[in-house]
């Protein structure tokens, strides 16, 4: 009897035991997907059209992103104009921020990457998988939404401040971040001042000023 019980402990144990081995498998690998892992992937991809504005890019960077996961949404979108020449002839760095959510085993992370488009190439010339983390923390936006981009961005700068105030800097450096609500524009002194310089909040829909800031 005593023989019975004790095949019947081990059986039972064993089978809980190779349950539990595969969650911790099914866990482990859900986690392993590329989506996951860190990785920069610096290949030329030229486009096929002069990219103006953040919006005209937007599509190109999305199909890169899709590459990575089917479901990638935008959550940010950025470009700098990190030099002079750059600030003069509008040709910056394009960056878009994609996620994806509830993924992993217990659909609780995120994943995340960047698109880089360089204005002067007309070429997305870096991708970035920064890999997973806690879920909700950033959403999807439409930067459709509203009715301004880069052009108009700068156009009301210039017309509202002394826009040439940036050639007095020691290494002007202006980034303007895209949002559905409004869009904000920064000319600071040097990346090594951010808190230096004109900062401005303009509505998405009109472009009007709804807010600014300068500090020297």
């Amino acid at each position: 009897m005593k023989k019975i019980i004790l095949i019947i402990f081990l059986t039972i144990a064993g089978t809980i035991s190779a349950m539990i081995l595969t969650v911790y498998c099914l866990v482990q690998n859900s986690y392993s997907a590329s989506y996951f892992q860190y990785y920069i992937d610096e290949s030329y991809i030229p486009l096929d059209e002069e990219i103006t504005s953040i919006k005209q890019g937007l599509k190109y960077a999305k199909e890169r992103a899709e590459k990575w996961h089917s479901e990638a949404v935008l959550c940010k979108a950025s470009v700098s104009f990190s030099r002079v020449k750059e600030i003069e002839n509008r040709t910056g760095r394009i960056s878009y921020w994609f996620c994806v959510s509830n993924l992993g085993f217990f659909k609780d992370k995120m994943a995340y990457s960047i698109v880089e488009i360089d204005m002067k190439e007309n070429a997305i010339v870096e991708f970035t998988s920064l890999g997973g983390g806690d879920t909700l923390k950033w959403i999807g936006i439409d930067i459709n939404k509203g009715n301004i981009d880069i052009e108009e961005c700068f156009n009301k700068i210039q017309s509202s401040f002394d826009f040439e105030e940036y050639k007095k800097y020691s290494s002007p450096f202006i980034i303007i971040k895209a949002g559905e609500e409004e869009w904000n524009f920064s000319m600071l002194d040097s990346l090594n001042k951010q808190n230096e310089g004109l900062f401005v909040k303009l509505d998405s829909s009109n472009g009007e000023i709804l807010s600014y800031r300068r500090k020297r």
